[in-house]
């Protein structure tokens, strides 16, 4: 398995309490409120985002523009979707997201949009997105 620290990268460290809490607060603020998920706090308690070979996980970063969870879903949603999504990282070919309307967790096709599998937890989706680059 090839790895960040055999590329003299480090993978990122867990969020802190401080930028979950932040993250939260902007989450209850907007359309997620109701859709916040202890997996992803989990995940991010673990590592906050990743990086890796095309995929990204969004991190707990408010301020980041690039692959902050905040901002990527204000990106993601300017498209005109028939489903409402919220959005935890996308690759190269695919976004991984939830979907309101179904009330389940899904890796979408880019740039159709089309479901490719869907997905009964949101650690299912990531560990398929993970399995996906390696």
């Amino acid at each position: 398995m090839r790895s960040k620290k055999n590329f003299g990268e480090e993978p990122e460290a867990p969020a802190t309490k401080a930028e979950i809490l932040k993250l939260k607060e902007k989450v209850d603020n907007n359309k997620y409120e109701e859709f916040w998920f202890s997996d992803y706090v989990a995940f991010l308690k673990i590592q906050n985002g990743l990086d890796y070979d095309g995929l990204v996980i969004y991190n707990a970063n408010i301020n980041d523009e690039n692959n902050g969870f905040i901002a990527a879903n204000e990106i993601w949603n300017e498209n005109e979707w028939e489903d409402s999504y919220v959005f935890f990282g996308d690759s190269n070919i695919s976004w991984y997201c939830f979907s309101k309307t179904k009330n389940t967790f899904m890796e979408l096709d880019k740039p159709s949009g089309d479901i490719i599998c869907k997905y009964a937890t949101l650690n299912e989706l990531l560990e398929a997105a993970i399995k996906n680059v390696l």
